[in-house]
């Protein structure tokens, strides 16, 4: 799979960090590409 390049593709380790990613840049960052996991998958692909 081939990553975006015009927006990032942030990894969040938990619900906290991207609370915490989106609390510090909502106003100014025009979106993120969301990656997901299958549940129980360690990561996403």
């Amino acid at each position: 799979m081939t990553l975006p390049t015009d927006l990032p593709v942030p990894a969040f380790p938990d619900r906290a960090a991207r609370e915490e990613w989106l609390d510090a840049g909502h106003a100014t960052a025009p979106g993120p590409y969301v990656r997901l996991a299958e549940q129980g998958s360690a990561s996403p692909r």
